[in-house]
């Protein structure tokens, strides 16, 4: 499971919800992130070239991503660590956080990105296999039931 749904299932939990509910909030959150840092690279990138204002003004875009969606993400990752459990998201959130210490905030909000959109393309490809295995499995209860019952009767 990767870091960004790990970090939404538990800010959820703790807000009382559970199971399919806890899981599509998380998953809607997380879509949402991705689709915020996306439009947040978009937007420091159109203010860096069509103008010549302050960085503060230029960046105020990626300030905004990282703390809607970084902080949440390297919270949930302090928490992991401290229940010692360790994976590859472990080297994204040390990404974000050296990105922020060295003031690489389009590279942080670049890795934000990729760990929100990474967790909305895991549940959505998690939906769609379900689907298509209920679906399968399904055809062929179907398929038992009828031709099997008629082997059954002769």
């Amino acid at each position: 499971m990767t870091l960004a749904l790990h970090s939404q299932r538990l800010f959820f939990a703790g807000r009382k919800l559970k199971g399919k509910v806890a899981t599509k909030a998380a998953t809607s959150w997380t879509r949402a992130v991705a689709v915020f840092s996306a439009v947040a690279i978009l937007a420091h990138l159109s203010l860096r070239l069509a103008t010549s204002g302050s960085i503060w003004l230029v960046q105020t875009p990626l300030y905004m991503a990282l703390a809607l969606g970084g902080i949440p993400l390297v919270i949930t990752l302090v928490r992991k660590l401290l229940s010692g459990e360790f994976g590859s998201d472990f080297l994204a959130g040390m990404s974000i956080v050296t990105a922020v210490v060295l003031r690489e905030y389009l590279v942080a909000t670049i890795v934000v990105l990729m760990l929100s959109g990474g967790a909305a393309l895991e549940t959505f490809a998690t939906r769609r296999a379900s689907r298509a295995l209920e679906i399968a499995q399904t055809a062929v209860g179907d398929s038992n039931s009828g031709e099997g019952a008629a082997r059954h009767a002769t």
